[in-house]
């Protein structure tokens, strides 16, 4: 049994000890979703970038179509390109 003060109160040390127990138990844990959430957007964003790679460079239909888009964008892209510099 837990030992009281006066009238049956639990004195300012024994309440602090309590909650410091309590929060020390498993320091960073509040953490843990957001950092959970940042893991699983950089594993995304990794997983998307590769199969972007492959999906532009293994296809040829996928090939095709962006070395047309870029090659009608590459009068803009050089514009872009002079004008900044």
């Amino acid at each position: 049994m837990e030992e009281t003060g006066k009238a049956g109160k639990k004195s300012n040390i024994e309440i602090n000890a309590d909650k410091g127990a309590k929060q020390n138990s498993h320091p960073g844990r509040e953490e843990w979703p957001h950092l959970i959430r940042i893991g699983v957007m950089v594993f995304v964003t990794f997983a998307v970038s590769i199969l972007f790679f492959f999906a532009l460079y293994r296809f040829e239909g996928f090939a095709g179509i962006w070395s047309k888009l870029l090659a009608a964008a590459m009068p803009i892209i050089m514009g872009l390109v002079l004008a900044y510099r």
